[in-house]
């Protein structure tokens, strides 16, 4: 996990973007996998954030191959309740890079 505010903003600034409907994914190469969820409260309740988070990082214990050898923060834009479709948008995104 990455933690450390002033990681997150390197990240942030020097990753590569991927934009989709729901969320925006920035990435970049490193030494190991590295993950973070970002969920600004204008998403949302606490209630709505936090379930936002649990079906990313489901997704990205699921597919870690998808994430090999990055270090990825994924910034949630919008509420989505629906694992499948957010899974298929963060594949979809994965597979262009």
């Amino acid at each position: 996990m990455i933690k450390k505010g002033v990681e997150i903003k390197a990240l942030l600034v020097n990753g590569r973007k991927l934009s989709g409907r729901t969320i925006n994914i920035y990435d970049r190469p490193a030494d190991k996998r590295r993950f973070a969820v970002l969920t600004p409260k204008r998403i949302g309740h606490a209630v709505q954030r936090n379930i936002m988070k649990r079906l990313v990082r489901e997704i990205y214990r699921k597919h870690p191959s998808w994430f090999e050898g990055r270090e990825v923060a994924i910034l949630v834009k919008r509420f989505k309740n629906s694992y499948a479709s957010l899974e298929r948008e963060i594949g979809d995104m994965v597979a262009k890079k």
